[in-house]
């Protein structure tokens, strides 16, 4: 018994003083260097497409068209490393993807953009969210990885949930295989800052296919969809 209570105490000692150790580098500013590399992964085997690629969407109601055209498309790596005492050990290199698609119906550009991490707010998660912003008209985040139901983010006026991370559903009479399923609880591009406040911010859901990218944009307010017709990816 007192053997126990020896080791005991010896481990409650060693835990303590490491905890100290720990938390006076941090205050003197000399820890151990922390070096994180995060590149897109899986994410970009769904956002990726080069210059010309483009997507036809249908509106399941109306009936009208939607080309939606990539006119621009790049990664790049950012090197970022902590600012303050308390951050200063800790480097990033992470992969950014930066694309803008046309639409031909709303004469929208749609900026898709990942995210970033930064040192100074400690260790990150790997993760890579898409900020889809119009110009003057607002963002949401559409997409997000890793694919976890239940989780997601918001751009502080509306939250984006995963729902699904693996079903099957059928669009223009296609079927197509582990989609992965985002609810927007007020999606603010849906339609342009004019159209009437009551519809304007609708619940909103969003389809992506690996290698195809989004396949379907539902409004569940309203019951009516963009679905995919046509599309061709230039990798």
């Amino acid at each position: 018994m007192i053997k126990t209570f020896a080791y005991s105490l010896f481990f409650t000692l060693v835990i303590g003083v490491f905890s100290a150790c720990n938390s006076d580098c941090h205050d003197k500013g000399n820890c151990a260097p922390e070096y994180y590399k995060y590149d897109l992964g899986e994410a970009k085997n769904y956002l990726w497409a080069d210059s010309g690629s483009y997507w036809i969407y249908k509106n399941s109601k109306t009936g009208e068209l939607d080309t939606q055209t990539c006119v621009g498309a790049i990664t790049y790596w950012v090197h970022d490393y902590g600012s303050t005492k308390y951050s200063k050990h800790i480097t990033i290199d992470y992969e950014v993807l930066y694309r803008r698609l046309f639409s031909t119906f709303n004469k929208w550009e749609y900026i898709d953009k990942t995210n970033g991490f930064n040192p100074d707010a400690g260790t990150p998660q790997h993760n890579t969210i898409v900020d889809r912003t119009v110009g003057g008209e607002g963002i949401n985040i559409p997409f997000s990885y890793p694919f976890v139901k239940g989780l997601g983010g918001g751009t502080g006026s509306s939250f984006t949930t995963c729902t699904n991370i693996d079903t099957s559903i059928i669009v223009n009479g296609q079927t197509y295989d582990h989609v992965v399923v985002f609810e927007i609880n007020m999606d603010d591009i849906w339609y342009p800052n004019d159209h009437p406040m009551a519809t304007r911010y609708p619940n909103a859901f969003y389809y992506w296919v690996k290698s195809v990218g989004l396949i379907k944009r539902y409004n569940k307010g309203e019951n009516y969809s963009w679905d995919l017709i046509d599309y061709k990816i230039k990798p």
